[in-house]
């Protein structure tokens, strides 16, 4: 779960989705939703993911990070006595230098040197963005889809689909 560096391994960060992509390959195979899972179905690969500009291409995932995800990382900030640094400042600070190091992947172009450095990267920002719920008390998934609504409403289908540009 946690790598040498101290950094969760964004393995583990998917390992919910990977579990709902078997739950769901269970039911296609006429297993009950609910009934044990076969572990000899296959789980959604993400290693051979190719970065591109589009989320056509990528799995979609019903949870920003599972109760376990969540409670892993709150075990490893209490194991090093570190949630007296965790401050809403430090951790949004840290967001920002995270996400500039995400950024820096792509300094020389739209593909990524590294694949798997912009999976690190990434998993930082987003062990840091959890972070932040918890300690302010917001529920990752419930702000995003409030979120979601407002954007829903000032962007709806019919103005701005296939655009980019911002409207009033």
């Amino acid at each position: 779960m946690i790598g040498g560096n101290g950094v969760l391994d964004p393995q583990w960060i998917v390992w919910d989705a990977c579990q709902l992509g078997r739950e769901t390959a269970a039911e296609q195979h006429g297993n009950p939703a609910g009934s044990p899972v076969p572990r000899s179905l296959p789980l959604p690969s993400t290693s051979n993911l190719k970065i591109t500009s589009s989320s056509q291409h990528l799995p979609r995932f019903n949870h920003m990070a599972s109760k376990k995800t969540q409670q892993v990382l709150a075990e490893f900030v209490a194991e090093r006595d570190w949630d007296q640094f965790h401050t809403p400042e430090n951790l949004a600070k840290s967001i920002a230098i995270e996400a500039a190091e995400l950024l820096e992947c792509f300094q020389w172009g739209a593909e990524p040197a590294d694949a798997t450095n912009v999976r690190h990267e990434l998993a930082d920002v987003l062990t840091y963005c959890l972070h932040l719920a918890r300690r302010i008390g917001v529920d990752p998934d419930e702000i995003v889809l409030e979120k979601l609504e407002i954007t829903r409403k000032k962007y709806p289908v019919e103005k701005a689909k296939g655009s980019s540009k911002k409207l009033e």
